[in-house]
């Protein structure tokens, strides 16, 4: 007897029972292997459900065999009767007819066809998927969207009127989509600015045919739109891809929601089929988290999370948002998305760390619940603005590359971080790809000018503000870069030059004055550089600029004895003439004192700095007080009270821990607290390093950074150093003025020792 026969002879013996309870055994292990066939091998859903059908079809069919078989089988042993047997054998109806087809051999060879031809149709969508023929394929695969191409997702319609549900269903499908590998959905920043480009409104209704429009002019290939409506209390989402070129429509999907709390899994579903057509992989699809844990549980923290989106993407409206946010991850504390938007809405609107910390911290402790560019980016962000870790931050930016080369957030922030790095050529080829991008933000042209002189590449640099200038024509003060250049290039009469003309065509600019205050200060020449603060000062009370409490010139002047002529009791005497001619008032809502606290504050009068430092407080909104401003005035009046070594600690933590930048408060904490060698190294980084500067801390503390740094060399022996950083600091100040210039003779004069001694 065969092996085949002795199965059918053992399944004759079972009872009906027990074959039941085979089946249902087998059942479930076929089962089994079927998912993990889809699992592994990335097949479509219908595979599983397949498998099952066929196991439910063939059950009746199996029963059915059983019980007749099993009758048939009992008369061939006789348990019946003889004139039973004879009447049965005669008897031709239908039970014979029955018997006779319901077969175990038919029985199993139906089902094992049956598993066959559904093995042979997933073989064939498999060739199909991998060869992009056939009904698998995808729209990548026959070329209809390009790999790596843009979507923008059009603001949903809602003919039944539910115009808030169709809201949800657009962003909630930007969010899944965004997702995808094989696609990039269009950022709404760049949409809305792409619709201030056409004259709309940034907040214009993003329906289908605007979208198009749009698409068209920024070269995105399709357009997802679609609408959502409510019928018997279920909403319906019906979404589409539209090809941008010809408006042909590419796919169209359905997805019923039972009930309207299961809106965002319905979503989900829709936005997995859209994808598959698309082209992304069914397992990356499955490995991605659901839509339901990237964004909420809760539709009615979904609904405040949307309605905030929209007012800061493409309304700018981020104080009127973050009620919103708030409400959203009161409702739902684990909404990390929410979390990540009211961040990021803070600091928008300058929220300083204080008020920004719990946003960012939760956002990076749930970032496992976001998908993965939004983990990616709380991860960023929470470097960026908490722990202040460059280096992490751009590991994060870096990981946003790999998802997407194109992505403009990570390129542009990336470039940033690594100029702060001293990566400056990475910074350059990261800075060129965002203008490739989005050509039309002037803070890529920035960033690529500043890496590219920081190589002392100096003529591309020109270029790239040329080209920004062909795209960009009304960058304001567009003739100021040209002068930074020349700064950065040590071509001070060149600087000198453009900013006079600059200044002589409409003298009621006070950024010409100011610029040209900051060059005298630099070169010595502090009449000069008093004289411009004035004539600033003149042509801001003439555009009603707001008022500094004891006069911002007197403050200029002050600094110009506290730093350039190093003179800080003279400073706070001159601040006292002020204070006594125009008496402060302490305790006035908004106003801030930080000048004053430093400037006292080095002159060792650090009773009167912490009395203006605790107004300052006072005054200040908690979500508007600058905390780094606070730090690097505290460190002035530990400077005066001769705590140096708590002065170092905290200008360390005000500049970034380590400071991989300029530095410069840092490197004069490190010259106070006595430690030379770090002095050195750090105030040679902010004076050797080109940079598009004559702004801020550069113009103060250069001349004094070389001739401290002649000095410290000096001291240690290393003549040549000494003589480099003397040689720097007499030719700088070779015009100053004459009440600074026995320092420079000074100088001069050990240099010519040191050169004499060298031979």
């Amino acid at each position: 007897m065969s092996h085949v026969q002795k199965i059918f002879e053992e399944i004759r013996r079972r009872s009906i029972w027990q074959v039941l309870g085979l089946y249902v055994a087998g059942s479930w292990v076929v089962l089994q292997v079927a998912d993990v066939f889809v699992q592994q091998l990335f097949l479509p859903g219908w595979v599983f459900r397949g498998a099952l059908v066929l196991l439910a079809i063939g059950l009746p069919i199996l029963l059915a065999t059983s019980f007749l078989q099993g009758s048939r089988t009992h008369a061939r042993l006789g348990d019946v009767g003889e004139e039973d047997r004879d009447a049965g054998a005669s008897d031709a109806g239908p039970n014979s007819v029955l018997t006779g087809l319901f077969t175990w051999r038919r029985a199993l060879s139906a089902g094992v066809a049956a598993f066959a031809l559904l093995g042979l149709g997933t073989g064939g969508y498999l060739a199909s998927r991998a060869f992009g023929i056939g009904p698998a394929a995808t729209l990548v695969d026959v070329g209809l969207i390009e790999s790596q191409g843009r979507v923008l997702v059009a603001d949903f319609d809602s003919p039944t009127g539910d115009s808030a549900l169709a809201h949800l269903a657009s962003e909630a499908l930007r969010i899944d989509l965004s997702q995808s590998s094989v696609v990039r959905v269009a950022d709404p920043l760049q949409i809305a600015e792409a619709l201030g480009r056409t004259g709309r409104p940034r907040d214009a209704v993003l329906d289908v045919d605007l979208a198009t429009e749009l698409a068209v002019r920024e070269g995105i290939e399709a357009v997802v739109a679609g609408e959502v409506s409510v019928v018997g209390g279920r909403p319906i989402i019906t979404a589409e891809l539209v090809s941008a070129g010809d408006g042909a429509v590419l796919v169209t999907r359905r997805e019923t929601a039972g009930r309207e709390d299961e809106f965002v899994e319905a979503i989900d579903r829709l936005s997995a089929a859209l994808r598959e057509r698309i082209g992304d992989q069914v397992g990356s699809i499955r490995a991605d988290p659901p839509l339901e844990r990237a964004t909420t549980s809760s539709l009615e923290a979904l609904r405040l999370f949307t309605q905030a989106t929209r007012m800061i993407d493409f309304e700018a409206r981020n104080e009127q948002a973050i009620p919103l946010l708030e409400e959203a991850v009161r409702v739902d504390t684990s909404f990390a998305l929410a979390w990540r938007k009211l961040a990021r809405a803070q600091e928008n609107i300058g929220y300083p760390l204080r008020i920004r910390l719990p946003a960012y911290t939760r956002a990076f402790e749930l970032r496992d619940r976001l998908t993965t560019r939004e983990r990616l980016l709380a991860e960023a962000t929470y470097h960026d603005g908490v722990t202040r870790d460059w280096e992490q931050a751009l590991v994060a930016y870096e990981a946003m590359l790999e998802l997407d080369p194109d992505d403009y957030y990570a390129l542009n922030n990336g470039s940033q971080h690594l100029l702060r790095l001293g990566q400056p050529a990475r910074a350059e080829e990261w800075a060129s790809r965002a203008i490739a991008v989005e050509p039309r933000n002037r803070f890529s042209y920035q960033a690529l000018a500043a890496a590219q002189v920081r190589q002392g590449k100096f003529d591309e640099a020109a270029r790239t503000f040329e080209a920004m200038a062909t795209v960009l024509p009304d960058v304001p003060n567009f003739e100021i870069l040209g002068a930074q250049l020349a700064y950065a290039r040590g071509d001070y009469d060149e600087a000198e030059r453009r900013l006079r003309e600059f200044r002589d065509a409409d003298p009621s600019i006070p950024t010409g004055h100011t610029w040209l205050e900051r060059l005298a200060r630099l070169r010595g020449r502090l009449a000069e550089a008093e004289r411009y603060a004035t004539d600033s000062r003149a042509a801001q009370e003439a555009r009603g600029a707001v008022r500094y409490p004891i006069g911002t010139l007197a403050v200029r002047l002050a600094n110009l004895d506290a730093v350039v002529r190093q003179d800080p009791a003279a400073a706070a005497r001159r601040l006292d003439r002020a204070i006594g001619q125009e008496p402060v008032r302490l305790h006035e809502p908004g106003q801030s004192f930080f000048s004053l606290v430093r400037l006292y504050g080095a002159a060792g009068r650090s009773e009167e700095a912490r009395t203006y430092l605790e107004a300052t407080i006072d005054n200040t909104p908690p979500d508007r007080l600058n905390e780094t401003a606070v730090m690097e005035a505290e460190v002035r009046i530990l400077w005066g009270e001769g705590r140096n070594d708590e002065a170092l600690d905290l200008a360390r933590r005000a500049e970034g821990v380590p400071c991989v930048d300029l530095c410069w408060l840092t490197a004069r904490s490190y010259f106070r607290a006595g430690q030379a060698d770090s002095a050195i190294s750090y105030m040679e980084r902010a004076v050797t390093m080109p940079w598009l500067g004559g702004e801020g801390e550069d113009a103060w503390y250069r001349p004094l950074f070389y001739e401290r740094l002649g000095r410290l060399h000096d001291d240690r022996g290393d003549l040549e150093k000494a003589a480099e950083y003397y040689a720097r600091f007499a030719e700088l100040w070779a015009g100053a003025d004459e009440e600074l210039q026995p320092r420079v003779r000074a100088v001069q004069t050990r240099l010519e020792e040191i050169l004499a001694e060298r031979g």
